[in-house]
């Protein structure tokens, strides 16, 4: 269940996403939950699906301590 909270023109969003270490050893799935900003996208998702992929994947290198790719498989 997903708890939405708004703030003007701010939603969260849940995120699962797709992960892979850059030295292809490690791979998996999670949940993020993101922030979306219509002033900011202006309906723009391609945008705001990159900007979630670079978030998570700056996450996942601090707490792992490897480099990943990742891919935004959904968020609502």
């Amino acid at each position: 269940m997903t708890q939405e909270i708004y703030d003007g023109d701010k939603k969260q969003v849940f995120v699962s996403y797709h992960f892979t270490t850059m030295d292809a050893k490690f791979n998996g799935f999670g949940n993020y939950i993101g922030e979306f900003n219509m002033e900011i996208y202006k309906g723009n998702l391609a945008k705001f699906i990159q900007d979630l992929e670079k978030s998570i994947a700056m996450s996942l290198e601090q707490n792992i301590g490897k480099k990943v790719a990742i891919k935004v498989l959904y968020f609502r």
